[in-house]
C-alpha cells in the first residue's frame, strides 16, 4: 500500500511539474522540440553545452560560436556567468530559463548583460510531462553584436532594471516570435 502511494505521489509530481527550481524533478528536462526547432531556425546553433543527461562539466570548455543553453535549473547562475564570458569572446548564447525576476542572479547577471528577453504567454509543456510548467519560462539572449537592453538603476533601498529605449526589436524578430506563439 505504501509503495502505491509513493508511486502515485511521484506520478502526481511529474504531471504537475510544479516548478521548484533546483528540484531533481526538473533539473534535466528536454527542450520542447518545436521550440528548439524555432530557435535553431532563428539562430543556427553549433553547440549545446547542456545536452540532456550530460555528465561532463561544460563550464570548463570553450563553447561554440552560437550556443543553445537549457541549463540544469539548480545551476543557472554558473551557466549565465559562463555565457557572459563567452559573449566577451564574441560568442552568442541563447538560454531557456525559468523567469525568476526576484532571484538575485537576474539582477546581477541577466538584466545588466542580456541583449534580448522573450516572455511566453501561457505555460511551456516539457516533453514527458502532461501539463505545462507552473513557473514562467523565458528565452534570454546574450549576443555580442547587439546592445544590452536594460540599464540598471539603484536607489537607497531598491534596485531595478529599466528598458534601454535606444534598443528597438527588429520587425522580423517580432514576426518570428508572433508566429511561434500562435502555434502554442
Amino acid at each position: 500500500m505504501a509503495s502505491n502511494k509513493r508511486k502515485n505521489d511521484s506520478m502526481k509530481k511529474k504531471t504537475m511539474l510544479s516548478g521548484f527550481v533546483g528540484s531533481k524533478e526538473i533539473n534535466d528536462v528536454a527542450t520542447p522540440p518545436a521550440l528548439y526547432r524555432f530557435l535553431n531556425d532563428t539562430y543556427n546553433f553549433d553547440f549545446d553545452p547542456c545536452p540532456l543527461n550530460c555528465k561532463e562539466d561544460n563550464l570548463k570548455i570553450e563553447w561554440g560560436q552560437r550556443n543553445f543553453v537549457n541549463p540544469p535549473f539548480n545551476d543557472v547562475k554558473s551557466f549565465v556567468k559562463k555565457a557572459i564570458q563567452e559573449m566577451e569572446k564574441g560568442r552568442l548564447s541563447i538560454f531557456l530559463l525559468p523567469t525568476r525576476t526576484n532571484a538575485s542572479y537576474w539582477h546581477s547577471l541577466i538584466l545588466p548583460n542580456c541583449t534580448g528577453i522573450r516572455f511566453f504567454k501561457g505555460r511551456i509543456k516539457f516533453p514527458g510531462y502532461s501539463k505545462g510548467w507552473a513557473c514562467p519560462v523565458s528565452i534570454i539572449e546574450f549576443d555580442p553584436n547587439k546592445k544590452k537592453i536594460f540599464e540598471m538603476q539603484k536607489h537607497t533601498d531598491y534596485q531595478w532594471a529599466e528598458f534601454n529605449l535606444d534598443v528597438q526589436p527588429k520587425k522580423q524578430d517580432q514576426n518570428c516570435i508572433t508566429k511561434y506563439l500562435k502555434k502554442m
